[in-house]
């Protein structure tokens, strides 16, 4: 009996590489046909696991020498690769040279469940972010962060007690604030700001998670709403926050494609946010986007803040020219 298990065992040890390999290629696929079916997009934001997975598969199959396997791992890594890279070769805007002295943008989803008030307040007194940009902010964060007026003295907010609260903390004067409706139910912050370089639109949202099919259709209509305030702005504007997508899904890609804009990723690196308990699963969704006014000098992520994100710190400079 147990030799028969030990046996079992080891066939189905044997089977692993090859199990592996068709769940990537399966995943790859309805990553693709994504473009039809909102279900197979949520494949799309998981193409780097989807590489790592096929990077070990590639050298278990060299190992073995089994030049089929081999083959196949390469080309469907290179096949998740394309999308990712060429979001880096399509970066113009981080190749401005002329601007402002750099000033810097964070943003962070604070987890309306979150109680780590002394991670946040430590994260932000040693950030000095200029901006800040605040997700999942309710009437017990309006509380527990008081004491940030001082430091930001110009504040909009807008607390929830659903996970779309937000909140936009300046130092800077605000030459205007409001709420706009995106989709049906979740508001983003618009504010124009004073800055050391001139007037710049800051647009702050948390997109609904593309979770079930009326909370992709609402993301697709939030992607849309964007497009239509990122056409009707004549000045450098950052759209910045939690959009609940990677950069290289085909809506985001879409998207910033539509409305000409930018995301922080070119020449600086993928900064992974989410989710912070499961390093295998991080993927960045949360992100800073400008419009050629804009010029991303450096973006990086955060330290932790007992959130389930990691904080996204950009620094920007306005371009002139």
């Amino acid at each position: 009996m147990m030799k028969a298990n030990v046996s079992r065992f080891r066939k189905q040890l044997k089977s692993m590489p090859a199990l592996a390999l068709v769940g990537c290629i399966t995943a790859t696929a309805a990553a693709y046909a994504g473009e039809w079916h909102w279900l197979l997009e949520l494949f799309s934001h998981f193409r780097m696991q989807y590489v790592a997975v096929l990077l070990v598969l590639a050298l278990f199959y060299a190992w073995q020498r089994q030049p089929v396997g081999l083959g196949i791992a390469m080309i469907f890594g290179a096949i998740n690769v394309l999308p990712i890279a060429g979001l880096f070769a399509t970066q113009e805007a981080s190749q401005l040279s002329s601007g402002t002295e750099p000033w810097v943008l964070l943003s962070a989803n604070l987890n309306s469940d979150n109680d780590n008030v002394a991670a946040v307040l430590d994260n932000l007194g040693a950030e000095q972010a200029d901006v800040v940009l605040l997700q999942e902010y309710n009437l017990r964060w309006a509380a527990d962060l008081a004491g940030l007026s001082s430091q930001y003295p110009h504040q909009f907010a807008l607390p929830r007690e659903d996970e779309f609260g937000l909140a936009l903390y300046s130092r800077w004067p605000l030459l205007s604030a409001e709420t706009v409706a995106l989709g049906d139910s979740t508001p983003a912050i618009v504010a124009e700001l004073a800055t050391d370089g001139g007037p710049v639109r800051i647009v702050g949202v948390h997109l609904r998670p593309p979770l079930r099919q009326g909370w992709a259709a609402e993301q697709d209509r939030q992607f849309a709403a964007l497009t239509q305030l990122a056409a009707e702005t004549d000045m450098p504007l950052a759209i910045v926050g939690d959009f609940n997508a990677t950069p290289w899904s085909a809506d985001f890609r879409r998207w910033t494609d539509t409305a000409l804009l930018h995301n922080g990723l070119g020449g600086h690196g993928l900064a992974y946010t989410w989710p912070t308990a499961i390093p295998f699963l991080w993927i960045p969704i949360d992100a800073c986007v400008v419009n050629s006014a804009l010029r991303i000098v450096a973006q990086r992520r955060g330290n932790r803040i007992g959130s389930d994100h990691y904080p996204l710190v950009t620094a920007l400079a306005t371009h002139h020219g």
